[in-house]
């Protein structure tokens, strides 16, 4: 397998945005960052975008933040998909899956596959064309026993792993674990329901836009590559999962 990766970091603005949604190749893919919390104002612009029922997901929310966040990743999401289709924000036509994956309804656009995950005040999301993909981005959190959740959570060889394993290093194995396996299940469109001990990802630290392995892993009856993302901040960790084992072409986009 031949991987030919571009990895680009470009930012936005009104100008140029339009330039950047456009694939040059079928084997590219997008990963768009939005790095900064956004103003109030562009907030309230975002939010005109969304449904009804994702207005009252959103209201769901307990905590502002996460009612901001969530409000904020699926404007931008409608924003970016209006831009790759040539669509208003407010007519992308979306729909979820069983699992929450979203897609786009509209037959003659579901060539356009993509995946979004926030945490804290940072979103990813990636695009690819007529192949599935899954991203997940997670902020490292205090307080958690490592050991005892990869016992539960992860496979015998992930979590025997993390748990040898010298304390300063398992915090690192932890979320690279975590965020790969949520990477697959995501983009596999079960989520969850694929529980995460019944498939075994690598946890070597791999640099920024580089395939995590060079064999892929087969998940749902699909083979599935693994990437690393670029580094957000030390706070925070990444990864995205693509459907094949044909090239990929990364590029990075900040929005």
């Amino acid at each position: 397998m031949t991987v030919n990766l571009r990895v680009k970091g470009v930012r936005q603005n009104s100008r140029n945005q339009g330039i950047l949604c456009r694939f040059q190749t079928e084997t590219e893919v997008h990963v768009w960052k939005s790095l900064k919390p956004v103003k109030k104002d562009r907030l309230l612009r975002l939010e005109t975008y969304l449904s009804g029922e994702e207005i009252r997901r959103a209201n769901r929310f307990v905590f502002e933040k996460d009612r901001n966040s969530f409000i904020r990743t699926r404007g931008l999401l409608r924003e970016i998909i209006g831009e790759y289709l040539s669509l208003k924000p407010g007519s992308v036509n979306l729909s979820e899956e069983a699992f929450e994956k979203p897609r786009l309804m509209d037959f003659e656009h579901r060539w356009l596959r993509f995946n979004v995950s926030h945490s804290g005040d940072y979103s990813l999301l990636a695009f690819a064309k007529n192949r599935e993909i899954g991203v997940d981005l997670e902020r490292k959190k205090i307080g958690i026993d490592f050991d005892n959740l990869a016992d539960s959570q992860f496979s015998e060889d992930e979590s025997t792993g993390i748990q040898k394993a010298v304390p300063a290093q398992k915090e690192a194995l932890f979320y690279r674990c975590w965020t790969r396996k949520e990477a697959l299940v995501k983009a596999t469109g079960k989520g969850l329901s694929i529980p995460l001990k019944t498939f075994t990802v690598p946890l070597d630290e791999i640099p920024p836009g580089r395939q995590i392995q060079r064999k892929t892993i087969c998940l749902n009856e699909t083979n599935w590559q693994l990437y690393q993302p670029e580094l957000i901040s030390e706070e925070y960790e990444s990864a995205l999962a693509i459907q094949g084992e044909g090239p990929v072409e990364l590029r990075f986009l900040e929005t």
